[in-house]
Order: C-alpha cells, then sequence, then structure tokens
C-alpha cells in the first residue's frame, strides 16, 4: 500500500475512534441531550452531540491533511485540494463501531 494512503488510513482509524468515543459520551447522557431543529425546519434535527463530532472530525482533518476539503451534514462543503473527506453522522458511526 501507498505510504500516503497507509497514512491516512492509520490516521482515519485512529479519528473514528476519537470520534466514536464523543458520541458515545452523548449517548451515555442522551436524557440532557439537547436537540435543536434546522432553519426551524421540525423534519430536519441536530443535537448537539452531531455537531460536537463533525467540529472535531475537521479540525482534526485540517491539521493533518490543510490542503483537503471536508463535506459534513452539519456544517456543509468546505473546498480543499486533492482529497475531499465526508463526514459521517453519529448513526453511520455507531454502526460502524459495533
Amino acid at each position: 500500500m501507498n505510504k500516503n494512503i497507509q497514512n491516512r488510513y492509520t490516521f482515519s482509524i485512529e479519528l473514528v475512534k476519537q470520534a466514536g468515543n464523543i458520541a458515545l459520551s452523548y449517548y451515555l447522557n442522551r436524557n440532557e441531550l439537547v436537540i435543536e431543529c434546522k432553519k426551524g425546519d421540525k423534519q430536519d434535527q441536530v443535537s448537539v452531540a452531531d455537531k460536537s463530532v463533525e467540529t472535531m472530525l475537521r479540525q482534526a482533518i485540517a491539521e493533518k491533511f490543510p490542503a483537503d476539503g471536508f463535506l459534513g451534514e452539519e456544517f456543509g462543503y468546505e473546498r480543499g485540494g486533492v482529497v475531499s473527506f465526508v463526514g459521517l453522522s453519529i448513526q453511520s458511526m455507531e454502526l460502524a463501531l459495533s
């Protein structure tokens, strides 16, 4: 495997574990979880957990790979160079980690 791809793979595995830990901490305290409606649309909800996980992912990727882009459900697309990451919802991460 190409060294660059291997580095990205290793970084991504650790990043998903960190994101999973953040998501789990919110899940364990879900009775206190704040949920909002996006733009007043009661069918499109977002929690502070969703925003926190995506923010952490964006920041970590921007630090490690500053030229990369990121597409996330909560904060949209931030254009990058060669590679763009796609953010996962907490439900998707839960499935990936189980």
